[in-house]
Order: structure tokens, then sequence, then C-alpha cells
């Protein structure tokens, strides 16, 4: 079970999908270069997309690369826009780049050790490294500047599973329907209690 996605802007999670492609290319996995424009609808909107108009792999990679440079430049320009260093680090993250974004993510964090947002990412990145523990004390951090916020509460709860604690987990997760009754939360509890359930059933 992973932690619930962070929301992201669509904007920046389109450049990002794009920018997957790039790296992936350049770890060997070779991309066709061909034109989507057969799958284009021939509709008002579409009719008439032709030759660099067509939405293609190639334009999508040229896209992320120029969006990435001009993050990194505008990052070292100035280090102190926290909202351009999150996203670039959002887009190093999710371009398989997670060390850089956890490293940029941390410096935000030195200026301001309160954001929740940030460190919301933070428990993800290393949840998914299958850092257990930094994840742990990421979700502990939010908890200590706000002990209602729901994720970070249901978050602590999918740790603990994923840490072998079976019976911390399933105590979180009732804590968590109890606390945050009629929410996404809430339902999500409800579901990772059912899948102990059923794993300690079926043993």
């Amino acid at each position: 079970m992973k932690i619930k996605p962070l929301y992201i802007y669509l904007g920046l999670f389109i450049v990002a999908i794009a920018l997957v492609i790039v790296l992936d290319a350049k770890k060997g996995n070779e991309i066709k270069n061909e034109s989507l424009q057969q799958n284009i609808p021939n509709d008002e909107i579409h009719k008439g997309l032709t030759g660099d108009q067509a939405p293609s792999k190639s334009n999508l990679r040229e896209s992320a690369i120029k969006k990435m440079e001009e993050l990194r430049k505008a990052v070292e320009a100035n280090p102190n826009d926290t909202a351009k260093v999150k996203e670039y680090a959002m887009m190093l993250a999710m371009g398989h780049q997670p060390q850089k974004a956890i490293e940029l993510f941390e410096g935000i964090l030195a200026k301001d050790s309160k954001r929740i947002d940030i460190l919301l990412t933070l428990s993800f990145l290393y949840y998914n490294q299958g850092n257990f523990d930094k994840a742990e004390q990421a979700t502990q951090k939010i908890l200590a500047i706000d002990k209602n916020q729901q994720e970070a509460n249901f978050n602590l709860g999918v740790i603990a599973e994923a840490k072998q604690e079976t019976q911390r987990a399933k105590e979180i997760f009732e804590n968590v329907i109890k606390k945050f009754p009629n929410t996404d939360v809430a339902v999500q509890a409800q579901q990772a209690l059912e899948q102990l359930k059923a794993k300690k059933s079926s043993k």
C-alpha cells in the first residue's frame, strides 16, 4: 500500500510526465519519435494540427528539457524563491531524481521548518525509497505542527504497516476512522483495515 499521492498542479504534472519520458530515454529506453498526429481527433479543436503543431513525444521532450533548464537557472539565480525551488524539486522527484529533490526540499525546510506541504512530500519520497524511518520522522513533524492533519494521520498507519508493525497500524487506522468520520481518509483507513484483516486470515 502506498501513501496517498500528493496534490500537484495539473500543468506541472503534465510537464513532469514529459520529463519522465526524457529521463527514461537517457537511461537507454529507446523511444520512437513517430508523430502522434494520426491519433488526433478530426474535430473543430484538433483539425489543422499538423507538423510542429501536432503533439508528439519529440516536442514533449523538448518542452520538458526547456522547462527543467528554466527552473534550474531560476533556482540558481534566486535560491530563496521557495516556490521555484519546490517546482524544480517536484520535477526532479517525478523525473527519477528523488535524492536531488530531497536535498532541495530539505533546503526549503531549513528556511521554514513548519512547511507541512514540504514535509508531506518528503515523507512520500522517503517512503518510496523504502526509508520508512525517515518517512515516519517527517510525518511525526507534521503531527507536532498540526495533530489533526488528516493525510499525516493516515500516512502514519501506512508507514507502520510497511514496517510490519501490524497491530500499531491497525490501531492508527481505527483512530483515523474515529477522529475523522465521513472523510476520504476515513474511507481509506477502513479499506486499509479490511486489507489487514484479509492478510491475517490468509495466513
